[in-house]
């Protein structure tokens, strides 16, 4: 059984990205309610009936936004992040715990993401890519909300480094592009056992 090495979970900036953006959503919702209010006051002349229109309407935008909010804070006191000494496993989830095992053995890449509003709040996320998943923008498992990602990022690369040569970089990640010259050596390694694999089928028919 590994031995665990930390416990950690996103900084309290990841809850204030998510609590912003749910309420820059709320926001835009409440200004189209306001403007079927306008519409109905100005084209109908019936001030009950506008009156209505923007209590239900507003309503309905404002219990899912508070409905939102309470989601995304438990959310956040969900995830729980951690290392061990060949895997990395990550727990999220309210209302369906999810519970994952990523071994360092099967990551072939990792790559820091940060959104604009990861900019904004000064964090990052680092996406781990496995074999299961390698050429598409698709990660296993994704570490989200992290102060000190390019710290995070140099202890998976200590974690990494001596259970397979891989030596990814730090980028950007904005797409599933996948490294030519990688791909050029997987190539020549398929062509190399298949030919190796004719030249024993040759053998054994002679």
């Amino acid at each position: 059984m590994s031995k665990e090495i930390t416990e950690f979970g996103p900084d309290i900036k990841y809850l204030q990205k998510r609590q912003f953006i749910a309420f820059s959503w709320f926001m835009f919702f409440m200004l189209i309610v306001l403007g079927i209010f306008l519409g109905y006051m100005i084209g109908k002349d019936n001030p009950s009936t506008a009156l209505i229109v923007l209590g239900a309407a507003g309503g309905c935008v404002l219990l899912f936004y508070i409905l939102n909010a309470t989601f995304i804070y438990y959310y956040y006191k969900s995830i729980i992040y951690q290392f061990k000494e060949t895997e990395m496993i990550v727990r999220r989830g309210v209302f369906q715990k999810i519970e994952k095992a990523v071994p360092f053995r099967a990551v072939t890449n990792l790559a820091v993401y940060r959104s604009l509003f990861d900019r904004m709040f000064g964090i990052g996320t680092i996406r781990l890519h496995t074999a299961g998943y390698s050429g598409t923008p698709l990660p296993e498992e994704s570490i989200e909300g992290i102060l000190n990602y390019v710290e995070l990022y140099d202890n998976l690369m200590a974690k990494i480094r001596p259970m397979k040569a891989m030596t990814p970089t730090v980028s950007m990640e904005v797409d599933g592009t996948i490294d030519m010259e990688d791909q050029l050596k997987v190539n020549l390694e398929i062509l190399k056992t298949l030919k190796e694999i004719k030249s024993l089928l040759k053998e054994g028919r002679e």
